[in-house]
This record gives C-alpha cells, sequence and structure tokens, in this order.
C-alpha cells in the first residue's frame, strides 16, 4: 500500500510550484508573563503587532479579523495551551506558532512562522512575516 493517507481518504497532493516556507524567531523578555500571553490572545494584544484586530476568544477554533498590510485577513486559533503555546492560522502570514517559556526572571519566547508560497510570492510574503515579528518582539520585550 502507498500513499499518505488521513483518515479513510488520501490526503490532498501538494500544488505544483508551492514550498513550505519558514521563519523563525527568539528572544527574552524581562516581561511579566500576563503582558506577553496579552498580546496573543486579547484583541488590544494581537492589535499591537498584527495590525488592527477584531474582538476575539483565545480558544482552538475561535475566529478574528486582523488588517495586515492594506487588507483584512481572517485568522483562527488552531492551538491555545496557556500558558506555553499559541497557534494562529492567518490567511496572509499563515501559521504562526509561539512557544512561551518561562526561565528564572526571563521568558524564553520562540516563534516561528510557515506559509506555502510560490517563487514569486515568497519575497512579499518574507517582507509582511519579518515585520509582524520584529514587531512582536519589539513589543514583547517593551521597546
Amino acid at each position: 500500500m502507498s500513499g499518505n493517507w488521513v483518515g479513510f481518504q488520501s490526503s490532498p497532493k501538494a500544488q505544483a510550484g508551492l514550498s513550505t516556507r519558514q521563519l523563525r524567531l527568539s528572544f527574552e523578555s524581562h516581561a511579566q508573563l500576563a503582558e506577553v500571553l496579552e498580546l496573543l490572545t486579547t484583541a488590544a494584544g494581537l492589535s499591537k503587532w498584527l495590525g488592527p484586530t477584531s474582538k476575539c476568544q483565545a480558544s482552538v477554533g475561535s475566529k478574528f479579523r486582523s488588517h495586515i498590510d492594506g487588507a483584512d485577513a481572517e485568522s483562527v486559533f488552531t492551538a491555545v495551551s496557556l500558558p506555553r503555546q499559541v497557534v494562529i492560522l492567518n490567511e496572509v502570514l499563515g501559521e504562526i506558532a509561539i512557544q512561551v517559556k518561562k526561565r528564572g526572571q526571563l521568558l524564553e519566547i520562540s516563534a516561528s512562522l510557515s506559509r506555502a508560497t510560490t517563487d514569486q510570492e515568497f519575497a512579499s510574503w518574507n517582507t509582511k512575516a519579518t515585520a509582524a515579528f520584529a514587531l512582536f518582539e519589539a513589543v514583547a520585550i517593551g521597546e
């Protein structure tokens, strides 16, 4: 038997010309855990780095809208394991996975962002993703 199986149906084949791209970011912050979690789970917090965001509830399957780079984008929380991890799937940026670990007085924050793009779309996506991550880091460390 060959092929990729999910349940009883064959999983979708990868689309020609697309490849999964990923950005990673790791940093430390002296911020309080509650402050960082607010950045990940509230409309006010998400608005500080993801773009103006509609009200949201941080629970798996909960949807919200953000305004990113001049366009409205729908997002959904796909994993919420507070206080350790939040994963958001966003129409513009792709999958945003952020993990938080407390180490003494510091928070270790690691984030990855991944999305399937064509070679032509990659530069634009990379610019948007890098900007969002840079803003998240700046807000999380209190700049």
